[in-house]
């Protein structure tokens, strides 16, 4: 989650095919991918059209791909070589935008256990489909599509929805996917929470009561 992008492009707010061009990407593409034995002097605003001019663009998008998961792939070694059972989770939900995303979380669940998908299609934001019903019908599919082994987790905000709300959508997320999270518990037990992070509807402990009427009715531990 690209924080500080919020008033760029919508392509510039996360990574997408439209980024990224920086120096690092594109001379390291040059060097190892052309027959250029110099780096030809491009802007960074130029590079994706220089690119797609001569011939180049599909294949610059294939090693940057080839450098996300090559990273990831060192970074979960790393881990596993510490925890080998230790369960890797990516925020927020998946689009067919955020490449790089993708590209990380693909290499987190390959030849391991499923990597999480801590979906925010679920937080509140839309009216229609809303909650749990904005959970794909298709699981498998959805994480087919993507080339990843994952498990989809339903996340809501407790500024969308009331107390006497939010447990439907909960009982809902663990049967119709593998479970839920929530944003932010500190909302439930802080003495002062800040402005538009104030609950929709209901006490804290009307919120825990809930919560906790949910994982029971669940057998959730």
């Amino acid at each position: 989650e690209m924080y500080g992008t919020e008033n760029q492009p919508t392509g510039k707010k996360a990574y997408s095919s439209d980024t990224c061009f920086c120096d690092s990407c594109f001379s390291q593409f040059i060097i190892n991918r052309t027959s250029y034995k110099y780096l030809p002097t491009v802007r960074k605003k130029l590079r994706n059209s220089w690119l797609s001019q001569n011939g180049y663009l599909s294949d610059y998008y294939a090693y940057q791909q080839e450098r996300v998961e090559a990273n990831a792939e060192l970074l979960k070694s790393s881990v596993h070589a510490v925890n080998p059972n230790l369960l890797f989770g990516v925020y927020p939900a998946l689009t067919d935008t955020n490449k790089v995303q993708s590209a990380v979380m693909r290499v987190l669940g390959r030849d391991s256990r499923p990597v999480i998908s801590f979906s925010t299609d679920t937080y509140g934001y839309y009216s229609s489909p809303w909650g749990a019903n904005r959970i794909p019908a298709d699981l498998s599919g959805y994480f087919e599509k993507f080339d990843i082994n994952g498990i989809y987790v339903a996340g809501y905000l407790f500024r969308k929805y009331t107390s006497d709300e939010i447990g439907t959508h909960l009982v809902k997320s663990c049967r119709n996917a593998q479970g839920y999270w929530l944003f932010s518990m500190s909302q439930l037990f802080s003495s002062e929470i800040r402005e538009g992070y104030q609950l929709a509807g209901g006490s804290q402990e009307d919120y825990l009561r809930a919560i906790h009427n949910v994982n029971s009715v669940l057998g959730t531990r």
